[in-house]
């Protein structure tokens, strides 16, 4: 009925899938080396002037943060906000260029806290790291804190903190008191086989969940993503979710219609969210990078979610 199984990487670069919250799935128990969170936060290293981001989300971080003018260097993926694509690249998440880094003079290495042989090559290089964790949303707010912290930008991120904090209030006021749909989240599917084959979907842990969350859902599949789960028509037909959410960033502009892809579902005409037409396809490229950005996409759940909430009060 359902099948865990590794999401291949490749597959999932070339869906635009953010690695971030795959994370816990390459995760290992911490390695020595000179990652300092502790000794940077604490100021005892002078500020950063020169640093360098080992992933999408931690470098949209950065910029939200006003410190894009100190990036001086990312990897390969690095394409939001449009300055990030033209900096300097340190290779890729798993495949991390460290000559091209040693070129690059970083006074800072900011990577994703499941990324530890990196951070213990990191310390045998005497080269300054900061982990963090955006495998969910208490861990993404965090990072702002704490990396706004390291690089001397407090003001900013509790700015920034706050904005988003007022947001997320916002969305669970005008949707207190109503009914919690069951909401299933696709994150990949094979968008030529026409049916479920290859379809991923969100456990009942980490960044999708706590989304669905606070936004007022109820997560349809209740196994965690020990590795991120596929659904078969008979597994569909069991969660009957109410309403579909398919995370499909770039669908606009491959050669596959939007309404020809929301019509492939059917062929499950039985489950509640096809016979009602509550089918959402979102194609943001935001959608799979976790990362400051998590409140559109949180904003954009809850109105597909919660149609009938006051959201323009």
């Amino acid at each position: 009925m359902f099948k865990n199984r590794w999401l291949p990487i490749g597959a999932a670069i070339a869906l635009g899938f953010s690695l971030s919250f795959l994370g816990k799935h390459f995760a290992g128990p911490d390695r020595p080396g000179r990652v300092l969170p502790a000794a940077v936060e604490g100021g005892v290293v002078e500020t950063p002037r020169r640093i360098v981001s080992f992933a999408p989300s931690i470098t949209e971080t950065l910029f939200a943060l006003g410190l894009g003018g100190r990036v001086a260097g990312d990897t390969r993926y690095c394409d939001y906000p449009p300055e990030a694509a033209a900096k300097p690249k340190v290779g890729g998440y798993l495949d991390p260029n460290y000559e091209a880094l040693l070129a690059l003079h970083p006074d800072l290495v900011v990577l994703l806290q499941e990324q530890t042989e990196s951070a213990r090559l990191l310390g045998e290089m005497s080269i300054e790291s900061l982990s963090v964790d955006h495998r969910n949303l208490k861990g993404i707010l965090d990072s702002i804190r704490r990396i706004g912290a390291a690089c001397g930008a407090q003001d900013r991120a509790a700015e920034l903190l706050s904005d988003m904090r007022k947001r997320m209030d916002r969305i669970r006021e005008r949707t207190a008191g109503l009914p919690r749909p069951v909401i299933m989240v696709t994150l990949g599917r094979n968008l030529a086989s026409g049916d479920l084959k290859g379809t991923f979907i969100s456990g009942n842990d980490g960044y999708y969940n706590d989304l669905i969350e606070l936004a007022g859902g109820r997560n349809a599949y209740t196994g965690r993503t020990v590795s991120l789960p596929t659904v078969s028509p008979e597994g569909l037909h069991q969660l009957n979710p109410q309403v579909i959410v398919e995370m499909i960033p770039g669908l606009d502009t491959t050669r596959f219609d939007r309404q020809a892809f929301i019509r492939s579902w059917d062929f499950a005409a039985g489950v509640e969210a096809v016979s009602r037409g509550r089918i959402y396809v979102f194609t943001e490229e935001y959608v799979v990078r976790p990362g400051p950005r998590f409140i559109l996409l949180a904003e954009q759940l809850a109105r597909v979610i919660h149609p009938e909430a006051d959201w323009e009060s």
